[in-house]
């Protein structure tokens, strides 16, 4: 699974501690929101509160974490982090269909925002016939808003 991922098991317990892993094993039930992205993996746990959770591989195949609980905003790979890496991992073999889906969605925002920076419109990229063409303001719209979170601190994996 490392080569799918880039991290297993046994890094999400190094980097969480075992109080925090063993948390989490319980929280695996509580994800939902999943979306493993081309660069990122995020997804809500309902806990306390519903807490954001974002995970992150970088290129040398740490794995850096980010939740917006109390303990996770102190900088520590909490157990949120954790039944998010657990839920993943379950999930291995679908990973690298989910990633492709994830890149291939942000090239064609990209190139939509693209054409609409250069003055082209929704006709192009859909013909003039298209339903589609009516909702192009909204997408416009919707592209345009700032992301739902900012992130704040995180642990990585050395």
């Amino acid at each position: 699974m490392t080569h799918t991922l880039g991290f297993t098991e046994n890094d999400l317990r190094r980097l969480a501690g075992s109080r925090s892993f063993n948390g989490g094993l319980g929280y695996r039930s509580a994800v939902s929101r999943l979306d493993v992205g081309d660069g990122a993996i995020t997804a809500t746990v309902d806990g306390t509160d519903a807490y954001e959770v974002e995970l992150t591989e970088d290129e040398d195949g740490g794995l850096t974490g980010w939740c917006d609980c109390p303990y996770g905003r102190e900088g520590n790979f909490c157990k949120h982090c954790v039944a998010v890496g657990l839920t993943v991992l379950g999930q291995a073999g679908s990973v690298p269909r989910q990633r492709s889906a994830a890149a291939s969605r942000t090239r064609l925002l990209d190139a939509w925002l693209e054409s609409r920076t250069r003055g082209g419109n929704c006709s192009s990229w859909y013909g003039s016939s298209s339903p589609v063409t009516v909702s192009c303001a909204a997408a416009w719209s919707c592209a345009r808003q700032p992301p739902r979170r900012t992130p704040a601190s995180s642990a990585s994996a050395s």
